[in-house]
């Protein structure tokens, strides 16, 4: 009997501790301020949705303008180019943009026109650079990241989370994932209103097979087949904060999440080394706070900054940021790592 009652603790114990690791937000150790320079960008952002690196040049993903996209050079404090006009035309697209590096290409998809193609990167500063592989995506897609040229993850409005998606092969469009229920109400609601609520953007190692998707509240780590014959495994999974939502879910699909709810993650960017989530600062909408985590899914440190960033990347080699940030008009800004 007293062997059962023992084993009996240890498995409670067990259970307790794996739930306490999951459903529990990150606490860090170490915290620092950082401090923002102004990069004196020579042109208004309307406002600022991503920021891309290729090679020394920042690509700009800009909500409003007649051009979507800016080319700004750091070093010269200049822009070099403009691309993808907005509109209606075989070249053109609407915003809001969602954009991603991968190899040698920039990809490029409209998020309301489900338009999706790519620039050769070494064409991004030619005279009249060309877009590529226009493909029109399923209309229940969203957010996109490319693990190769040839398969893609991509979020969306689907019974399950995620869908993968090979580039040559028609109909090829495979669910996996299931939503996050940490919330102890989520698990009785509908799959296209946690769809919406936990909408999400995503980060590929640099290196390995992985990637990472980052919603409001919860952080999922994969790990990929390149060659597209298994679906992603997911590898890990986080709490970011506490939330509840109001919902409906008639003809309107909508979510909105409560006031009592914990800080939001906005973004992610990723290096070698490093996952960093954007989260907003409790009682304090002007600051902004950056969580680090590794790609285990441990926490190493939290920065602090004295402004709204909206989006930022990391160059790891450079130890530099870059970000976009609200005083009150969108501005571009770098800071030390």
């Amino acid at each position: 009997m007293k062997l059962i009652i023992i084993f009996a603790i240890c498995l409670s114990f067990i259970q307790c501790t794996s739930k306490t690791s999951e459903d529990e937000p990150y606490t860090f150790d170490k915290v620092r301020q950082i401090s923002l320079q102004n990069m004196e960008y020579p042109d208004i952002i309307g406002i600022g949705m991503q920021l891309v690196q290729i090679d020394s040049l920042l690509i700009i993903n800009d909500f409003h303008g007649d051009s979507l996209l800016n080319v700004y050079d750091p070093g010269r404090h200049a822009i070099k180019k403009r691309l993808i006009s907005k509109g209606s035309g075989p070249d053109d697209m609407s915003s809001p943009l969602d954009i991603s590096l991968c190899n040698d290409k920039l990809y490029i998809l409209s998020r309301p026109l489900f338009k999706f193609a790519y620039i050769p990167k070494d064409q991004v500063l030619a005279p009249h650079p060309l877009m590529y592989g226009h493909t029109q995506l399923p209309q229940m897609s969203d957010r996109f990241l490319p693990l190769n040229d040839s398969l893609f993850v991509f979020s969306g409005m689907w019974e399950q989370r995620y869908a993968l998606y090979q580039k040559h092969k028609a109909d090829s469009l495979q669910t996996f994932g299931d939503y996050p229920a940490f919330w102890a109400e989520e698990k009785d609601i509908p799959a296209m209103v946690k769809a919406m609520f936990h909408q999400c953007e995503m980060v590929k190692h640099p290196k390995k097979n992985l990637f990472a998707s980052a919603s409001n509240y919860v952080l999922e780590i994969f790990s990929f087949d390149p060659t597209g014959k298994e679906l992603p495994h997911l590898e890990f999974r986080k709490k970011l904060g506490n939330y509840e939502y109001t919902f409906s879910s008639g003809e309107m699909i909508s979510a909105k999440r409560k006031e009592s709810s914990d800080p939001r993650v906005l973004r992610i960017c990723c290096s070698e080394k490093y996952l960093y989530l954007l989260r907003e600062v409790k009682d304090n909408e002007n600051q902004m706070e950056i969580c680090v985590i590794d790609w285990e899914g441990k926490p190493v440190e939290l920065l602090k900054a004295d402004k709204r960033i909206t989006t930022l990347i990391i160059h790891e080699a450079q130890h530099k940021g870059f970000c976009l940030a609200d005083n009150p008009e969108c501005m571009l800004y770098a800071f030390d790592i």
